[in-house]
């Protein structure tokens, strides 16, 4: 066997075709949902506005409250 084969013991490795949305239509068993181009969701800039909205309030509400702690457990000494 020679180092550069690409061989695995005494079985030669084939590598498997490349999958893609041209190969695979949706609706078949095992294509695991994979989209085409046209049918992929790109979503506006605007969708993630309320979801980064929300984290930014709750690190707000964790740092006020790490902050009254802190302060808290600082005057008992």
């Amino acid at each position: 066997m020679k180092p550069d084969s690409n061989a695995i013991g005494d079985i030669e490795y084939v590598p498997p075709p490349a999958i893609t949305a041209e190969t695979v239509p949706i609706d078949s068993p095992g294509s695991g949902g994979i989209l085409s181009e046209k049918e992929m969701y790109i979503p506006n800039e605007n969708d993630l506005t309320a979801f980064f909205a929300v984290g930014m309030v709750v690190n707000i509400v964790m740092l006020i409250a790490f902050l009254v702690w802190a302060v808290n457990q600082w005057r008992k000494k």
